[in-house]
């Protein structure tokens, strides 16, 4: 039972850090050095660092629901 799971979480790392790489490398406006650092930070820690990696590489999401709660009604 316990190699299933540790077997599960070595994939589940590995398809990680692959996504990480493939992320790290398509981004045209990570370069120089700051490529350098994130490529470290995965290269050094391979489950950790690829999650820091998405926390702190500025990925922007757009919402797609965004309520305005500041306006008043209209009567």
């Amino acid at each position: 039972m316990y190699t299933f799971a540790f077997v599960v979480v070595i994939l589940l790392t590995l398809v990680l850090w692959i996504w990480a790489f493939i992320d790290l490398f398509k981004k045209w406006h990570n370069f120089g050095m700051i490529r350098i650092g994130y490529l470290i930070l995965i290269l050094s820690f391979p489950l950790l660092g690829s999650i820091l990696y998405f926390q702190l590489s500025g990925r922007k999401r757009e919402r797609k629901f965004s309520p305005d709660f500041n306006h008043s009604p209209r009567s």
